[in-house]
């Protein structure tokens, strides 16, 4: 997972990459307790914005961590909600 890039396996850039799966617009959620992807460290990672989609990113004020989502999906519906709305 840590070595994986997805230029490599998408046509050579991260734009054909997502050109490829047909991403117009991604949501990229953090999360601040996450230990195993901090948010700060989400900056470095290659994502659709990198490619010129439109993308919105979004912090969630979560105490579970890495896998809040499973159970505390309260506090992610707001950010889920309007970007699907966009």
């Amino acid at each position: 997972m840590d070595q994986f890039d997805l230029a490599d396996h998408g046509g050579g850039s991260l734009a054909a990459a997502f050109a490829k799966c047909g991403v117009r617009r991604a949501l990229v959620l953090g999360v601040e307790s996450d230990m195993l992807s901090p948010s700060n460290s989400s900056a470095k990672l290659p994502t659709p914005a990198a490619a010129g989609r439109a993308t919105v990113e979004s912090t969630v004020p979560v105490l579970q961590g890495h896998d809040a989502f499973l159970v505390d999906l309260a506090r992610f519906e707001p950010a889920l909600g309007n970007f699907l709305r966009a």
